[in-house]
């Protein structure tokens, strides 16, 4: 029997969430003959992860079938990924599917939503704020994207209930009442709304036993920042988006020891407090392992200050992108010594003078296997050129702008073809606007 189950499971593990239908597994397991059912029967962990479908124009007889999945389910915490249509049902009239599932709330473990209608979310705030039952829900990835205002602003106070909450993903369009969260335990937070900076800080400063962090969009403050340090022992990964830009705000307020991925994306050009990049680093301390930094106007002097800091030593994975990158920055990946142990590299925007970056390639490369001196396995590179100073492109089409490039990377091109016949996994692009 425990053989079988083991092959149930994995089969059921091919796919990423089993739908519910009529030949969905693991029902059609219990249709082969009675020793394969009376093992799916007793085996309740196959019928408690599934996706399901709200708000839907249902066959009569896909509320019975729900119903069925959640029996044999048996009290088995749910893992339930949900599929919510924009089909308009009455409040006077609730989705019968929403309504089983909402019975069994106690026993959700993983949640999926994306809330596509209105009527469903009143549905779910009506039965959650106030509710008071226990509950085993862990995670929770859910949009309220296209809720009602006032429906977005009673999200917040709707979840405060789900206590053994870790793992919190969260996207509004709106960031009204968003301290109501429930952050004290959340080891795993992903916001996307707008966020103003200052908002960020008091979020962080609920989160002090988190491991994984991404904030997507960040603001500009409301208030005044409060200067204060905000220790995150725990913190492992950071990732942070703003179409504003000044991302130093937040940064200058954090120390995150123990920091291996490090993510900063910036839309914007306000570069107030660009020194708190390295500032952050160096207070931090950490050895970081993985960098992705998008700055599209960082000058590039800063650039090639926050590359060469010591706690960048022990980085295998770099991505960058930056207009500004050019000889100075590819002049520093040169040298051996700064980044010695970089695996993998990725810039997305590179005007360096022909033959920079075949340089830097080999600096770090070599056709000799386990080479402990040459570390670098797999590159990609967006190439751009130079306009002199004083002088612009106008009415420059995509073909010209090409042209241009090839002519700008006439050495580089020649020898990264000889790379990749000798074994390197190396891309390269040509970065027209």
């Amino acid at each position: 029997m425990e053989i079988l189950q083991e092959i149930f499971f994995h089969s059921m593990m091919e796919v990423l969430m089993p739908e519910i239908h009529a030949r969905a597994r693991p029902l059609i397991f219990s249709h082969v003959c009675g020793h394969w059912r009376q093992v799916v029967l007793s085996t309740p962990a196959l019928w408690a992860r599934v996706v399901v479908q709200i708000q839907f124009r249902y066959r009569p007889s896909y509320t019975s079938i729900v119903n069925l999945w959640l029996e044999r389910s048996h009290s088995f915490p749910l893992d339930l990924y949900l599929l919510d249509s924009r089909c308009t049902i009455s409040r006077l009239n609730p989705d019968p599917v929403l309504e089983l599932l909402l019975a069994h709330a106690h026993r959700w473990h993983t949640i999926s939503w994306c809330l596509q209608d209105g009527d469903s979310a009143e549905q779910f705030l009506e039965n959650s704020i106030g509710a008071g039952h226990e509950n085993l829900l862990e995670s929770l990835d859910i949009s309220i994207l296209r809720c009602k205002g006032d429906q977005s602003e009673r999200f917040p106070l709707a979840l405060q209930p789900f206590s053994h909450l870790r793992r919190l993903s969260y996207s509004s369009n709106t960031s009204q009442c968003l301290l109501n969260l429930p952050f004290t335990h959340l080891t795993h937070l992903k916001l996307q709304c707008p966020i103003p900076v200052d908002v960020c800080g008091r979020i962080l400063s609920q989160c002090l036993t988190v491991v994984n962090v991404s904030i997507r969009d960040i603001i500009a403050p409301l208030d005044e920042i409060c200067r204060t340090h905000l220790f995150l022992p725990e913190l492992r990964s950071l990732d942070l988006y703003s179409s504003w830009g000044d991302l130093g705000l937040l940064l200058g307020q954090l120390n995150c020891p123990n920091l291996h991925i490090l993510g900063l994306r910036c839309g914007g050009s306000q570069h107030s407090h660009v020194k708190a990049y390295e500032t952050f680093l160096l207070r931090s301390g950490c050895h970081l392992l993985k960098f992705t930094f998008y700055d599209n106007w960082l000058p590039e002097g800063y650039l090639v200050r926050l590359l060469a800091i010591s706690c960048l030593k022990s980085l295998q994975n770099l991505e960058v992108a930056c207009y500004n990158l050019s000889d100075c920055t590819i002049n520093l990946l040169t040298q051996r010594e700064v980044l010695p142990r970089l695996k993998r590299l990725e810039i997305w925007y590179c005007c360096s003078s022909d033959g920079k970056l075949a340089d830097m390639i080999a600096s770090r490369w070599r056709k000799r296997p386990s080479s402990p001196r040459y570390t670098l396995t797999w590159c990609s590179l967006g190439l751009n050129f130079s306009v002199p100073p004083g002088k612009r492109l106008y009415h420059c089409d995509d073909e010209e702008e090409q042209k241009a490039i090839l002519s700008a990377h006439k050495k580089d091109m020649k020898r990264f073809r000889s790379f990749t016949a000798d074994g390197l996994e190396l891309h390269w692009n040509l970065n027209t606007h």
